[in-house]
């Protein structure tokens, strides 16, 4: 059980991203590139710790990616759901602000108000508020209580974690949606690096249980298994993902 090495250097992670498109071969790329984890955040846990803040990890991991599913047109409810969160309250006026910026295209206007709904509805709190930061940013809300040590900040780095972690997968699977300017493809392909980022970040954090085996055909194969055992965990299925064609739906926004 081995921790699955990135294929690609930061710089050359950041280097595609400045192209002016993102082919198939780059999101496979792209995807082995991940934030830091979220025991290497929290250190000095005890082993029944380590139990439950795994399955706190895995909890607001599936919530981002089944968001972003959602938020991509890939589940039967995503354009009514859609919909609702745009007219809903700030998400109303973020909305505004990015459709008056004259200085973006319309495609661009499209992710960039898809990409912000998406971390809006991951801000929603519990009693219905919008978590932010103290400059007025959005900030995903981290499901779940983190054991207690004294003298430690253990729900705060966590809190850390989670927004590091979001706005990585987010405005990665974001810009390669407006790269592809709306396309079938590119809405396939965002989605694409999110299953494949969250396989590579299973990988490295919890080796144990997500790892290469010798009956994977390649990588790629190995990366599909582990994101569909994932998803199953956690109750759902995302094992159309690989070759299923998308409708755009969110064109005229």
């Amino acid at each position: 059980m081995e921790v699955i090495k990135p294929t690609i250097t930061a710089d050359t992670f950041n280097a595609i991203c400045r192209q002016n498109t993102i082919s198939r071969a780059d999101i496979v790329k792209l995807s082995s590139i991940t934030p830091y984890t979220l025991v290497e955040k929290i250190s000095n846990l005890k082993n029944e710790e380590l139990k439950e803040v795994y399955m706190l990890e895995e909890k607001n991991i599936f919530k981002l990616t089944n968001t972003i599913l959602i938020m991509l047109g890939k589940h039967s409810h995503s354009e009514t759901f859609v919909q609702q969160v745009l007219n809903d309250g700030l998400m109303w006026e973020i909305r505004q602000g990015i459709l008056s910026n004259n200085s973006l295209s319309a495609s661009a206007k499209t992710a960039t108000t898809l990409k912000m709904a998406t971390k809006y509805v991951l801000a929603i709190e519990e009693g219905g508020n919008i978590s932010q930061t103290h400059n007025g940013l959005l900030k995903p809300v981290f499901d779940g209580k983190i054991p207690k040590k004294m003298f430690s900040f253990r729900q705060t780095d966590a809190e850390e974690w989670y927004e590091n972690y979001v706005n990585f997968v987010v405005d990665t699977a974001f810009l390669i949606l407006a790269k592809g300017e709306l396309s079938t493809q590119s809405l396939d392909n965002a989605f694409l690096f999110t299953a494949l980022n969250t396989a590579y970040y299973l990988n490295k954090s919890q080796t144990f249980k997500y790892y290469r085996k010798s009956t994977d055909k390649d990588l790629e194969d190995a990366l599909f298994r582990i994101v569909t055992e994932f998803t199953h965990s956690q109750g759902s299925d995302f094992t159309t993902i690989k070759n299923t064609p998308t409708k755009i739906l969110y064109k005229d926004l």
